[in-house]
């Protein structure tokens, strides 16, 4: 028999939660994923864990008895690897610090410290930082900006505006001015830019079609083949990708903003210093 930690960690949450939908919004997976996995689960032991008929679900006995040692599993997971992580490096001080794509192009020179790790999170991952941190998996992360933080410190380190990158076939490169988003026949935005695409219909443009890229690299990618203007954050220029111009957004839309996040005690207090610094030079 063979019981998978994340499996485990799923069904824990899913027994708090004692719901399906909720469950899986929680672990940012799709709920038919969710699904099968706490079924695999359950083929391993030979035992329903949950009674799938009531509502709410209710734990079998086994999922009682389950929930006690999947707590004890996860907890020695996690515990082998801080101390893996932290035996990793001779200083036994490495810091791991997750990084999202708004932050990535910002903040990449920090990285060039070797007692720094960086940690990428992809768009539309269903690891969430946050919970890294809580779980001590994570000592910072440096992330978009979010309405709550779970009691975890938190700071604004990065507001930037956002720019349109234009098929330089669409746009004479002598033309420098501000651009009207109403003028674009398609915008290419990040699929977790719900804010963007908010503000899109209220600045009335509608009739602009929106091609959803599932990064800002791979916005930027599209609009280099001519498929539409991407929106973009400023620090996205300095990736000089070809076939591209950026232009200012003629249009007011929210920037921005990227925020650290550690666990009080994790992290030197002259990193949290230095990051504040450099956002505000920036």
């Amino acid at each position: 028999m063979e019981v998978n930690v994340r499996a485990a960690r799923c069904f824990l949450v899913l027994a708090e939660e004692r719901n399906f939908c909720h469950a899986s919004q929680r672990l940012r997976m799709a709920q038919p994923h969710l699904t099968r996995m706490i079924q695999r689960l359950e083929q391993s032991f030979g035992v329903l864990l949950v009674d799938r008929s009531a509502r709410p679900i209710v734990l079998t006995d086994a999922g009682r008895v389950f929930l006690d040692a999947g707590r004890k599993l996860v907890e020695a997971a996690e515990d082998c690897e801080r101390r893996v992580v932290a035996f990793a490096r001779p200083d036994h001080r490495a810091l791991l610090v997750g990084i999202d794509q708004h932050a990535l192009v910002e903040f990449s020179p920090l990285f060039s410290d070797k007692s720094i790790t960086p940690r990428p999170f992809l768009p539309l991952s269903d690891e969430d930082p946050l919970e890294m941190l809580s779980h001590g998996r994570l000592h910072l992360a440096l992330i978009r900006s979010r309405s709550s933080y779970g009691g975890l410190s938190a700071s604004s380190v990065l507001t930037e505006r956002y720019v349109l990158a234009v098929p330089s076939m669409s746009t004479p490169s002598e033309e420098d001015r501000p651009l009207s988003l109403n003028r674009m026949h398609r915008l290419v935005v990040a699929v977790d830019r719900h804010e963007l695409r908010l503000c899109l219909t209220r600045q009335e443009a509608d009739a602009v079609e929106i091609i959803k890229a599932v990064s800002f690299a791979e916005a930027l990618t599209l609009a280099s083949l001519g498929l539409g203007a991407a929106i973009v954050p400023t620090s996205y220029q300095r990736l000089k990708v070809s076939d591209v111009l950026f232009r200012d957004i003629a249009e007011s839309i929210p920037p921005s903003e990227v925020v650290m996040a550690w666990r009080d005690g994790s992290v030197p207090e002259e990193l949290l210093s230095g990051l504040r610094a450099w956002g505000r030079d920036s």
